[in-house]
């Protein structure tokens, strides 16, 4: 993400342009994530996560020859963010249903905890470290850092046991019948739909923020694409000490108004 913002604000200094290549990255993936859910349902989901994580590496190789070779165009970012979008959303559902396949009801919440953890942490590394190689050595030298990274998760992902507890759909079950039900069923469990609905808040009105940080990186603080990847990875740590907090408050009552 940190690239395609990097690369679409250097070829128009346009912010129209950033908020539009993030509106379609993550339109792409509000629409094709029941769908992913879908197939995490009636297939393997190690063989999903694989997959989707080589579709990615594939689509930053692509971006990083291109960008090597002085050819990369506007339409080849948005092209590179509908595919990430769309490898995104495949992956996300399969990856978080495999912490429960992996796991037993003993250990499930200590190892979303953890996986939530990383993540974070991920999210602090990733964008500074990025941000400084990118403004160190080009946009390119990120991502094919990010290829290499890519293809190391997916052949840790193979060595995962493959004794698991996932129960996969069988049978000729139409998917547009199963997204249905799924929606059926959230709507008619009001813990379900509570937890949609404060999902949905910041992904409408707090994260949208995330590509203009470049703006502000470029024009008001004149840190380039280094102090972009630092900006970037405060939302890392917030979220760090939320889950630090989420810890300590763990046992507190009323944790839906919380």
């Amino acid at each position: 993400q940190l690239a395609l913002f990097a690369l679409v604000y250097e070829m128009t200094g346009s912010a129209v342009q950033l908020g539009a290549v993030a509106a379609f990255r993550g339109g792409v993936g509000t629409l094709i994530a029941p769908y992913g859910g879908y197939l995490s349902d009636r297939f393997p989901r190690r063989r999903i996560i694989v997959a989707s994580t080589l579709l990615d590496a594939a689509l930053a190789a692509i971006l990083a020859a291109l960008v090597l070779l002085d050819l990369a165009e506007v339409w080849h970012v948005y092209v590179i963010a509908f595919g990430g979008g769309l490898a995104q959303s495949i992956n996300q559902p399969a990856r978080q249903a495999f912490v429960y396949d992996v796991t037993t009801d003993e250990t499930l919440p200590n190892a979303v905890a953890v996986n939530s953890m990383v993540q974070n942490v991920a999210r602090v590394l990733g964008p500074s470290g990025f941000g400084v190689m990118m403004a160190a050595w080009g946009v390119a030298s990120g991502l094919v850092v990010l290829v290499g990274l890519q293809v190391a998760a997916s052949i840790a992902t193979m060595r995962i046991s493959h004794v698991t507890r996932q129960v996969r759909v069988t049978g000729a079950v139409s998917p547009w019948r199963m997204i249905g039900e799924g929606f059926s069923y959230s709507w008619a469990d009001k813990r379900i739909l509570g937890l949609i609905l404060v999902s949905v808040i910041p992904s409408l009105l707090i994260y949208p923020y995330i590509p203009f940080l470049k703006i502000v990186s470029e024009d008001v603080l004149h840190r380039g694409n280094a102090g972009f990847g630092m900006l970037s990875s405060m939302m890392g740590w917030g979220s760090l000490l939320g889950l630090f907090a989420l810890v300590y408050l763990g046992g507190a009552r009323h944790r839906g108004w919380l």
